[in-house]
């Protein structure tokens, strides 16, 4: 049987819930890096041109730059708080 030839630098897509109603969407809303969160709080980065554009960093105010959570330092265009845990979730939802 031959084989099925897959394009280089395509990535699967990973199946998303259904929006109406369900309880793990999350929408995540991307700020400009020129508005800068907290130092030193872990969030969501966007990294221009990168091959993996999307990981885990911080704003380090003292060093005046961004970081991946590995410390590498690196140009962020974009960022993102993290979502909530299904724990943190369950507790918002119970307040309510």
């Amino acid at each position: 049987m031959p084989r099925i030839a897959r394009p280089k630098n395509v990535r699967p897509r990973i199946a998303t819930p259904p929006l109406s109603g369900s309880p793990l969407l999350t929408v995540i809303s991307w700020i400009s890096a020129k508005l800068l969160p907290d130092t030193d709080t872990t969030v969501i980065i966007a990294i221009h041109a990168a091959d993996e554009p999307v990981w885990l960093g911080y704003w380090d105010s003292a060093a005046g730059s961004w970081h991946t959570v590995e410390g590498e330092r690196v140009n962020v265009t974009h960022w993102a708080g993290l979502p909530l845990s299904p724990a943190e979730r369950a507790d918002q939802r119970k307040s309510k």
